[in-house]
């Protein structure tokens, strides 16, 4: 009678174990495809077990519900994506050239300008400024549509970064004088060479100064150095009213604070930055180093990152 129980208890334990090594592996096979389906979950597949096993199937049959909820909710959201950045596309192209032409008669009344009345002038030259203003409205919407379309055609060539950002600082000089900026720049006499496309790599830097000359309280500090293989460029400024959580929403499309607002942003000026830099191979990022007290200002550094060209890379061009 005992070798009997002993028998079934051999025989009940190794049933047990081996249906304890098939679940362990049923589950394994699952966790492996949600690894894989987690990196895109895109992917028009289901999850499947192995082996028939009737505990796991009521679980997988959720599982792959949720999965195509998601992706009917992803592919909707795309759609929308789309047709917004389509439409945003036109409207931009449509007005850029009325505002051309405008911009055009404008300038010829300006060479006409010598008998206005001071009235008159004064009226002119406010009319330019707003046509001006929204030109680049226009052209910002334009490039951010453009961008997050894919359809960015970047001509990547060996670029020298002191070059460009001393060019572009001289283009926005003015710019920044007029804002009433205390500005300090430390810019290496020798070249450092990336891989980058001239025009949007001045769009980069014009973005991010045309933002210090709007937001910068007293100054503007720009510096450019190399380290660990990367070209490093700094914009830090001071600005009033910024903490650790407006920060993270710089660099979101249209994130436009109350100061912002004001001036007639359109909150997308950093945004198309970060991607222009992104599409080049590079990072932008921004970080407090002082976060602002009440009735204070903080300074805000942007910090740009590009991977500097090898003397071999550069030889072979």
């Amino acid at each position: 009678m005992a070798w009997m129980i002993a028998a079934a208890a051999i025989v009940l334990a190794g049933f047990f174990a081996a249906r304890w090594l098939l679940l362990k592996r049923s589950v394994r096979v699952v966790h492996r495809a949600l690894l894989e389906l987690e990196k895109d979950i895109g992917q028009n597949r289901h999850l499947q077990l192995p082996l028939p096993d009737t505990d796991l199937e009521k679980l997988l049959i959720s599982i792959n519900g949720m999965l195509d909820a998601l992706r009917n909710e992803r592919m909707d959201y795309l759609k929308k994506e789309r047709a917004f950045q389509e439409q945003i596309e036109a409207v931009s192209h449509d007005l850029r050239t009325p505002l051309t032409v405008i911009n055009g008669y404008l300038a010829l009344l300006q060479k006409q300008s010598e008998n206005f009345s001071a009235q008159q002038q004064e009226m002119l030259t406010a009319v330019q400024r707003k046509a001006r203003k929204m030109a680049e409205l226009v052209e910002q919407f334009y490039e951010f549509a453009r961008m997050t379309a894919g359809d960015v055609d970047l001509q990547m060539e060996a670029l020298d970064m002191g070059k460009f950002i001393r060019e572009t600082f001289l283009s926005n000089c003015l710019l920044l004088e007029t804002a009433g900026l205390d500005v300090e720049t430390d810019f290496p006499d020798h070249p450092l060479w990336v891989a980058g496309d001239a025009s949007a790599l001045e769009r980069v830097f014009t973005n991010l100064l045309q933002n210090a000359s709007r937001y910068a309280e007293h100054f503007l500090r720009l510096a450019l150095h190399a380290e660990a293989g990367k070209a490093i460029v700094c914009f830090e400024n001071d600005a009033s009213g910024l903490s650790q959580e407006m920060l993270q929403q710089l660099f979101d499309r249209f994130y436009v604070n109350d100061a912002a607002r004001s001036q007639g942003s359109t909150g997308l000026g950093l945004t198309i930055a970060k991607g222009l830099v992104e599409e080049m191979g590079g990072t932008l990022e921004a970080m407090l180093m002082d976060e602002a007290q009440p009735n204070a200002s903080a300074t805000v550094r942007f910090v740009l990152h590009m991977p500097l060209l090898s003397q071999s890379v550069l030889n072979s061009k």
